[in-house]
């Protein structure tokens, strides 16, 4: 029989007991949990699975992952589950006991598939300057996360007031061609009715110059 303990030694699965289940879950509400038997060849084979999940889970600031011995701690997994192993999401919200289940493939992608799709809430991890989330500039310094949300969040107001102000630009000068050329069309206009109203008048006959009077005779 393997070492119960050494099974989820070092990794992310917090390993529960009938001692500190009931503070952890209402710790947690949101959380996935494996009830497992030691001595259970399904359980031993699906612990690595498990825990690669809860690592992957971790990156992705989903719920954690915990485990219970149902070995020794049978008045946890009494009321919980009805056989070893079994996955369970369990959430607040949920009304159905049942409803958070795993019955999927046995594999850490399916399984954090289902976490994803469950969970409601996020967390942020206990070192937030590891998270992948954080700009490159950010990573590996102390308690960068809160400076980084509001770099981040002011860059982005940055971004889109430049674009406000640039599309505001453009339609007031697409108003002002506009108006430009109106009133080119009007000056054009008033200038040709100007010039009809000032153009040269018809030309008048010259006046009759009196020829010389014809002679009386004698």
């Amino acid at each position: 029989v393997p070492n119960a303990a050494a099974l989820f030694k070092g990794s992310d699965v917090v390993e529960l007991n009938s001692l500190n289940y009931k503070q952890w879950r209402a710790d947690h509400p949101e959380a996935m949990v494996l009830f497992y038997s030691p001595s259970c060849p399904h359980c031993v084979k699906a612990a690595p699975m498990y825990k690669e999940a809860a690592r992957e889970a971790k990156k992705l600031m989903l719920p954690p992952f915990a485990a219970v011995n149902c070995g020794r701690n049978q008045e946890v997994c009494g009321g919980q589950a009805k056989g070893v192993p079994t996955l369970r999401f369990f959430s607040s919200s949920s009304w159905d006991p049942n409803a958070g289940t795993f019955y999927g493939p046995r594999t850490a992608v399916a399984l954090v598939q289902f976490v994803q799709l469950k969970a409601k809430t996020r967390s942020i991890p206990e070192d937030p300057s590891e998270g992948d989330w954080l700009p490159h500039w950010a990573r590996g310094l102390p308690n960068m996360a809160p400076i980084a949300a509001l770099v981040t969040g002011i860059v982005c107001l940055m971004v889109l007031w430049r674009v406000v102000a640039s599309r505001r630009m453009e339609f007031h000068k697409t108003d002002a061609e506009v108006q430009q050329r109106r009133e080119a069309v009007l000056s054009k206009f008033n200038a040709i009715q100007k010039k009809g109203a000032d153009g040269p008048r018809a030309a008048q006959p010259p006046p009759a110059v009196p020829g010389p009077r014809p002679d009386p005779g004698p």
